[in-house]
This record gives C-alpha cells, structure tokens and sequence, in this order.
C-alpha cells in the first residue's frame, strides 16, 4: 500500500540487523508516567506517499533503511537497518535500542512499560518477520511459541 493516506498515525518499528528496535520514550497512555513505544508520524500531506513520509522520519532520525509493509488497523511500517549505517550519537536522548527479544518478553511482564500502539502492533510484527524473514538471525532467536 503505496498510496497516499490522510492525516494517518504511522508507528514505525525500526529493527537493526543485529537484533534491536529502536524505542521512543513517550507520554503515557493513561498515566502521567512516560512509556517507551515506536516512533511514530502524522501522515497527512496528499502531496507525498506514505512511504516517501516514513523514509523523510527514518532521514530525521539520521538513519536509513529499506521499508517493509504496512499493515494492521494501526498503520505499522517495518524498517530495516544495518549496525554500521547507524549514528547513534545523532539520536536524541529519548531514543533508545532495545533487542527484540527483550522488548517481547518485557511486555509480557511490565507491559505498564509500553504503548498500547506498540503492544497491539507487536505481534503482527513478529508474524510479519516469521513469515517474511524464515532464515535470518532475528528468527533464529526465538521458539516457536514465541513467535
């Protein structure tokens, strides 16, 4: 789905080749307590497509990646990384790396922790990277009931 979209919230779950996504801090759900969730944009420029908009907020972040589906009731982009092309010290101090695997067992546990847009999203993440990625190293990492 490469068409336009008004005035859209599109989380994006950046995911380096070494196993970790990247997590925003934000405002809490329902609380006054930040929760770590996806970045996230508002799409709502009919000029540009969603995809051209999710490659403008990965160039923002200072990072560049190939662009995967999107999917869901809540629009869901998966971007992919490379470590080295990565500038971590360009990120701003509310972004932080977290492997996907610990991100997934995290909101089993605390999932006060997390976004519920987050939360909602993971798990057609996973089946998106289980169907889509069958041989590669963020796979090979988790059982099958995890995934």
């Amino acid at each position: 789905m490469k068409g336009a979209i008004q005035d859209v919230t599109v989380s994006m779950f950046i995911i380096r080749d070494n196993g970790e996504i990247l997590l925003q801090q934000q405002q809490g759900d329902f609380s006054s307590s930040p929760v770590w969730g996806t970045p996230c944009f508002v799409h709502g420029d009919q000029s540009i497509t969603v995809y051209d908009a999710a490659q403008r907020c990965l160039t923002m972040l200072g990072l560049r990646g190939k662009l995967y589906e999107i999917f869901g009731r809540e629009l869901v982009m998966i971007a992919f990384i490379c470590t080295d092309d990565t500038i971590d010290a360009s990120l701003p101090p509310e972004y932080r790396w977290r492997s996907l695997r610990h991100v997934v067992q995290d909101t089993r546990e605390r999932p006060a922790r997390y976004s519920s847009k987050l939360k909602s999203s993971l798990e057609g993440v996973l089946l998106y990277l289980k169907t889509h990625l069958k041989d590669h190293i963020l796979i090979d990492d988790f059982t099958h009931s995890e995934l």
